[in-house]
């Protein structure tokens, strides 16, 4: 892990050394082999993991594949040999996740909300409808947008995306330029963020743990925020910053936009992943 770190994110990087430390606590030692990880050890790890911690499905696989990780990182350097990899003998489930989202009712209930201009609850709210109208960008990528980010004469939004490392290009509409236009200063500095979330621009701009900590701070602060004026309005469905996405993509899909339109719009790797949601519109449509 350490000699990767470079090339790890720092939600990876941390979350590895989460799992590993949970491994060892299991094992009760930091001296493990490789010949030591056996099909039965991680049988009893993947029962221990269920019984005694209480973790789903997707927990279990997840803190299997780490270990995986380690077994293929060894066999390409061959400090072990291929037939000593035990993780094809494993069965590892996912739990079902059920993707939520908003219907155009519950949006435009959020977008009338009357608000104090310029309260957490009113930046929180924005920046959540601005995630909805522009192809469902992450918490991430909205909380550091920034000026330079924006074409105005286009109205174009051009970004690196923060998970995937690609540089996504896309037009907006009029909801999410009202908010940018909301938002954004006089002869504003290209290098301004947008939304007046983060403090010290250098230090997020430099600093990957910082930026790490500083938007996982944030977003559980927006989703506090999002989630009590939800409940306020009396919307039953769970909304955190996530279900944007989810909430862009069904609700574009419904409104008949190429189903190859809203994969690029997300920024997709492949399209089998936005015909998730194509099928959420399918069973919604049987049920009706």
């Amino acid at each position: 892990v350490e000699k990767n770190k470079c090339n790890l994110s720092v939600s990876s990087y941390r979350g590895y050394k989460i799992y590993l430390a949970k491994f060892e606590k299991f094992t009760k030692t930091r001296d493990v082999y490789f010949d030591d990880i056996t099909v039965s050890l991680l049988l009893d790890y993947m029962s221990h993991m269920g019984n005694e911690l209480g973790n789903g499905n997707t927990t279990q696989r997840y803190s299997i594949m780490i270990l995986a990780i380690m077994f293929k990182d060894a066999i390409k350097e061959e400090i072990i040999p291929d037939y000593m990899y035990p993780f094809n003998k494993l069965k590892l489930k996912k739990d079902k996740s059920k993707r939520q989202f908003l219907k155009k009712d519950q949006i435009e209930k959020i977008a009338n909300a009357e608000l104090k201009e310029g309260s957490n609850t009113c930046i929180a709210r924005d920046m959540f409808l601005f995630s909805i109208y522009a192809g469902g960008l992450r918490f991430s990528d909205v909380v550091e947008f920034q000026v330079k980010h924006f074409n105005q004469e286009e109205n174009r939004i051009k970004k690196v995306i923060r998970k995937t490392g690609r540089l996504h290009q896309f037009k907006i509409g009029k909801v999410a330029l009202d908010i940018i236009q909301k938002y954004i200063k006089e002869n504003p500095d290209p290098e301004d963020f947008i939304f007046p979330i983060i403090k010290f621009r250098e230090q997020f701009l430099t600093n990957a743990d910082y930026r790490f900590d500083i938007t996982s701070k944030t977003n559980k602060a927006a989703n506090f925020q999002i989630q009590k004026l939800a409940t306020k309005l009396e919307i039953t469905t769970k909304v955190s910053f996530h279900i944007s996405r989810h909430t862009f993509a069904t609700n574009a899909l419904n409104n008949g936009m190429r189903i190859e339109h809203v994969s690029k719009l997300m920024d997709h790797n492949d399209i089998s992943t936005t015909q998730i949601y194509a099928k959420i519109i399918s069973e919604a449509l049987d049920k009706a």
